[in-house]
Parts: C-alpha cells; sequence; structure tokens
C-alpha cells in the first residue's frame, strides 16, 4: 500500500479557512468525547509499541 502525502504551510491552511468561511461555512466545536479519547490513546500506545518496542519489556 503506498501512501502519498503533500505539505501544506500554516498559511495555505489559513487562507483555506477563511475561504470557506467566507462562503458561509461554520465550524462547530464539540464537547469532548471522553470514550474516543481514551480509545485514541490506547491506539497510540499499541502504535507506539508495535513501531518503537518497549525496550524495558523486551518488546522490540
Amino acid at each position: 500500500m503506498t501512501s502519498s502525502f503533500q505539505a501544506v504551510t500554516h498559511d495555505e491552511i489559513q487562507q483555506a479557512l477563511g475561504r470557506f468561511l467566507a462562503k458561509g461555512g461554520e465550524i462547530q466545536v464539540l464537547p469532548p468525547n471522553p470514550g474516543q479519547e481514551l480509545l485514541l490513546k490506547r491506539e497510540l500506545r499499541e502504535t507506539e509499541v508495535l513501531e518503537y518496542g518497549i525496550p524495558e519489556l523486551g518488546l522490540i
């Protein structure tokens, strides 16, 4: 599987958001979902273990 990434600058993101808002777009800040946050933290820990291992536990 090949993935392709394109770097964007902070200014490009700011300009895109400005255009989005100028066209009537809205941004909503949703309250945190503790369940999703815990799932994300677990996924990050699993990724770290799989990618980097944990030398103290011999998981490399």
